[in-house]
């Protein structure tokens, strides 16, 4: 396995690649690299084939890149190659926390609204997200430690009790995870 950087022309899709990748998503993805970078390889196969980044090949055509940074993979067999391709999209498919994100989003308000427009949130979700957030931190930094932290751990023997006390905590104040 190498890291090198390939002329775009050269990266061949995966003519059978299942992942659809709508005009929005690319777009998106365009404008994240021209204000982030360009900072996930495409992983590619001996041939230059497109393993990984299929969507990020179109972006960063969009985004006028002449060259993207991959990673040659010569070691995997052809069913391997396969199934790494299906599980990169299908195993990143999940759920966000809602609270956490609307936070972040309205840090990301209150610090350069600009780059809002450049994380693939449909405006209408975003209003909704901004709106919903509970951001309590005002000027301090949300990544700062508090002064003294004090914990508690409690063992339940049913998922009720355990959900119970959960709900009780978290609408008393309390930060809790579980």
């Amino acid at each position: 396995m190498k890291t090198e950087m390939i002329p775009i022309d050269q990266l061949i899709p995966y003519e059978r690649n299942a992942k659809l990748h709508p005009e929005e998503q690319i777009a998106a993805l365009a404008k994240m690299f021209l204000e982030f970078g360009f900072d996930q390889n495409i992983v590619v196969d001996s041939e230059y084939v497109i393993i990984k980044g299929h969507g990020r090949r179109l972006a960063a055509i969009r985004a006028g890149m002449r060259e993207v940074p991959c990673t040659v993979r010569m070691d995997l067999t052809a069913a391997q190659v396969r199934a790494s391709r299906i599980a990169d999209n299908k195993i990143a498919e999940t759920n966000w926390d809602d609270e956490k994100l609307n936070s972040e989003l309205k840090i990301i308000e209150q610090e350069d609204a600009e780059l809002l427009d450049k994380i693939g949130i449909e405006d209408a979700e975003l209003t909704a997200r901004l709106k919903s957030s509970e951001n309590n931190w005002g000027d301090k930094d949300p990544d700062a430690e508090p002064k003294e932290v004090f914990s508690i751990t409690v063992t339940f023997e049913n998922d009720d009790d355990q959900q119970e006390l959960f709900i009780e905590l978290r609408d008393r104040g309390f930060k809790v995870k579980a």
